[in-house]
């Protein structure tokens, strides 16, 4: 029987400077480390894995898109030919 479970924790900064932003998210990451919790502050990677799981999306093994739909348009969007000959002209 698996165990390990994520927590995501939410803090709202408003009206700090960068200074006292990064100086208020150390305590509070030193706090939960400090209680015995392995605690870090998530990446883009691990952003888009929290979304996934919560909209009950499967991602096991593939990459995340930063935006929904960029591989079908793609595959199924036709390039309109004016535009293409604009680009061929301008790239002589």
């Amino acid at each position: 029987m698996s165990t390990a479970r994520e927590f995501l924790f939410v803090v709202r900064l408003r009206n700090k400077s960068d200074e006292q932003s990064f100086s208020l998210l150390n305590r509070i990451e030193k706090c939960i480390n400090e209680q015995g919790f392995n605690c870090r502050r998530a990446d883009k990677d691990d952003t888009k894995r929290v979304i996934a799981r919560y909209f009950g999306i499967r991602t096991t093994d593939e990459e995340i898109e930063d935006y929904d739909g960029d591989k079908a348009a793609e595959k199924w969007v036709i390039p309109d030919s004016r535009s293409a000959q604009k680009k061929n002209s301008f790239g002589k």
